[in-house]
């Protein structure tokens, strides 16, 4: 960590700042900006960000950086709190129980019971008052009297209730086998046993990515993962500004940093390749048969062939882009 006396290239350690000064900190850091208020920016223009789609504007950072912020802490809070494999393992497992278990339940009622429920505990069998519960409870779909149905007639909530426990099994099946466990006694054995984590990535991961488009929006082809660079100080910035901490001490973006700069630039050089060869194969088949036709459909076959390249360029660097998505480092 590029670290003298407690500082930073660009950045003074300071503890204890106040939230507005870490977010008109990250702000800045995203300037000049041409327009303070985002109406002004699309009013006089220039629309300069996602080539030529939005308006830049003070204010437009001010609500991502926010944006960023309270991701970070939302997904801090959920990633702490995520369920390990086994609790969801254990908890299908019970669904799957209680569920055939009060389905074998409900069919063994005697009728006495049954003809109960279908009268709202009155015993009469006359009983027409409108009672709304039973509408909720879908009273006459629960085991009624034999003599009041066919023994071939289903029963609403039996039915439902053995396809729920039949449903909970096929689940917890799925389940198993998307994490790669070879059976429910086994669910946190080898590999990341943060549920949350294993699908969205760490806290971490998701700010420095998130914080790189950001970045990016407004400062194109200026976010690098250089430590202690720009982008790395508006990160660290906007964690002071999410948690209050010293981010100096606690934020742990620097594994990421250059990972995440890295593999975003190169996926976003092969959509703007992609986007150029698109545009020139559609110029020219727009035009139809022209007098070069043979040289047009040649070129035409080339440039299919480097789109396809590119396209599997871009697979391929799903696994870098999510690498929590693709644990065993590879798309397929």
């Amino acid at each position: 960590m590029l670290q003298i006396a407690g500082r930073r290239r660009g950045r003074t350690k300071k503890r204890g700042r106040l939230p507005d000064h870490c977010l008109r900190s990250a702000v800045g850091r995203l300037g000049p900006f041409k327009h303070r208020l985002q109406d002004d920016a699309e009013r006089l223009g220039p629309w300069e960000g996602l080539d030529g789609h939005l308006a830049l504007s003070e204010q437009l950072a001010c609500e991502r950086v926010w944006i960023l912020a309270t991701t970070y802490n939302r997904q801090k809070c959920l990633d702490q709190n995520a369920p390990r494999s086994k609790h969801v393992v254990e908890r299908l497992t019970k669904l799957e129980t209680l569920a055939g278990g009060l389905a074998r339940h409900l069919k063994s009622l005697d009728d006495i019971t049954r003809h109960r429920l279908q009268t709202a505990g009155t015993g009469v069998s006359s009983f027409d008052f409108h009672f709304p519960l039973m509408e909720e409870a879908d009273a006459t779909g629960l085991p009624a009297p034999t003599a009041w149905h066919s023994a071939e007639e289903p029963i609403r909530w039996v039915q439902r209730l053995e396809a729920l426990s039949r449903y909970a099994n096929f689940t917890l099946s799925m389940f198993l086998r998307s994490k790669g466990i070879d059976g429910p006694d086994l669910p946190d054995k080898g590999g990341n046993t943060n549920l949350y984590k294993a699908i969205y990535g760490s806290a971490q991961w998701s700010l420095v990515n998130e914080g790189w488009h950001l970045y990016e929006l407004f400062k194109p082809g200026e976010t690098t993962g250089t430590e202690g660079g720009p982008f790395h100080l508006f990160l660290l910035d906007v964690f002071e500004y999410a948690t209050g901490l010293d981010p100096e001490e606690h934020s742990k973006l620097e594994s990421w940093l250059k990972r995440v700069s890295g593999v975003n630039r190169q996926y976003r050089e092969l959509v703007r390749r992609q986007e150029i060869l698109r545009k020139e194969l559609d110029a020219i088949e727009s035009h139809g048969s022209v007098p070069n036709s043979e040289d047009n459909s040649k070129r035409c076959e080339e440039l299919r062939k480097e789109l396809a390249t590119l396209e599997r360029e871009r697979f391929e660097l799903w696994p870098l882009l999510y690498p929590y998505s693709y644990p065993e480092g590879r798309a397929g």
